[in-house]
């Protein structure tokens, strides 16, 4: 998802709490349904297991959105971000389509928090700007360990942020979309 210069500097000219890493909450934010929902149960299993706290922001999919103050403020205030959100292609789905870096990936860097997310094989680098997601019980060890060696979370978090920061000052999205589109990109869709 393209952001602006304007709107990178609109959320984050928002002070974001300072937390110390190894205390830290690892925080879900979004609707639950399946299989979501099982994946989010799970983890919350794996975390209770060894005291670890997982947040969870939801909402059914009938349920209102989270407004967007709300939601810009748990995501600047969330140490770690996490999301099962990925790109597979699946029967029904788009095809032909890239592995790109769905909206909460972009979200969670954009708010200057770590991510926690599947491995989506993008730009985006496994354990240099983001933590990569497999299943609740490797995430629960992960996090263990992360939470004894904040100093490491926090470098992913810092070099996440840059990334993103990086392809919003450079306008990168906007042109790999006009590439993509070629000729067509002038056309009135």
């Amino acid at each position: 998802m393209p952001f602006s210069k304007k709107r990178m500097a609109e959320i984050r000219g928002v002070p974001k709490p300072v937390t110390a890493l190894g205390n830290a909450n690892l925080t879900f934010i979004g609707s639950v349904y399946e299989p979501r929902k099982s994946v989010i149960e799970d983890v919350k299993h794996e975390f209770d297991k060894n005291g670890l706290n997982f947040l969870v922001y939801a909402r059914d999919a009938a349920s209102p959105k989270i407004d967007r103050e709300t939601y810009w403020d748990v995501l600047r205030q969330s140490p770690f971000l996490f999301t099962t959100a990925d790109h597979i292609v699946k029967a029904g789905a788009d095809v032909g389509c890239p592995p790109h870096m769905v909206y909460r990936y972009t979200e969670a860097l954009i708010a200057e928090s770590c991510l926690v997310a599947p491995d989506l094989g993008s730009a985006l680098v496994a354990f240099e700007h983001f933590i990569p997601f497999t299943d609740a019980e490797t995430l629960r060890e992960t996090m263990a360990e992360f939470l004894e060696q904040p100093e490491k979370a926090e470098s992913i978090r810092r070099r996440g942020a840059e990334f993103i920061q990086s392809r919003v000052d450079n306008q990168r999205w906007w042109r790999e979309i006009d590439e993509a589109l070629g000729e067509d990109r002038l056309r009135k869709w």
